[in-house]
């Protein structure tokens, strides 16, 4: 389970990592994530190794993942801003 940033070609996403990939060291160290959330490669992303079969894991896989997905949202942002 994670969040990463991915393309959505109907949205016009297609170039997600090119066009991120300048700011890429700021977005991560805004996100201070540790080695082993981080995928490979691009490297913008928080991985949890989570058993996602276990009903009882759900509750805490969707605040992770709204926590996630906020803290993302915002590192993002203020990167962007500042940067422009």
């Amino acid at each position: 389970m994670g969040v990463f940033f991915g393309r959505n070609e109907r949205l016009g996403a297609v170039d997600t990592k090119g066009r991120l990939h300048p700011f890429r060291v700021a977005i991560e160290s805004r996100l201070k994530l540790k080695p082993e959330q981080s995928g490979q490669g691009f490297g913008v992303n928080a991985i949890w190794r989570v058993n996602c079969f276990a009903d009882d894991n759900w509750p805490a896989m969707a605040d992770w993942l709204v926590t996630e997905a906020g803290r993302f949202e915002r590192a993002v942002t203020e990167v962007l801003a500042s940067e422009t």
